[in-house]
C-alpha cells in the first residue's frame, strides 16, 4: 500500500513540475504578418535563442511581439512583425 501512495505523489509531482513558462514582450513597431521561430531541445549544445536568429529565420527587418517558451524537452523563441 505504501508503494501505490509513494507512485500516486511521483507522479502528481512530476506532473506539477512539467508546467510552461511564457514571456511576453511588445514594442511599438506593428505586429505584421511574418512569423520566425528560434528552437532547441534542453539538452542541445550550442544553439542559438536569440531575437535576431528567430528575426532571420522569418525574415523579419522590425520586431513587433516576442515570445519566449520553454517547455519539458524543449525552448523556443518566437518573434513577429514586418
Amino acid at each position: 500500500m505504501k508503494i501505490a501512495k509513494l507512485f500516486f505523489v511521483a507522479v502528481i509531482g512530476l506532473s506539477m513540475s512539467s508546467c510552461v513558462v511564457t514571456y511576453h514582450s511588445v514594442t511599438n513597431n506593428p505586429v505584421g504578418s511574418k512569423e520566425g521561430t528560434a528552437k532547441s531541445g534542453i539538452f542541445a549544445k550550442d544553439v542559438d535563442l536569440s531575437f535576431m536568429a528567430a528575426a532571420k529565420k522569418g525574415n523579419i527587418q522590425r520586431i513587433g511581439t516576442t515570445k519566449f517558451v520553454y517547455g519539458v524537452f524543449s525552448v523556443r523563441n518566437q518573434v513577429t512583425g514586418d
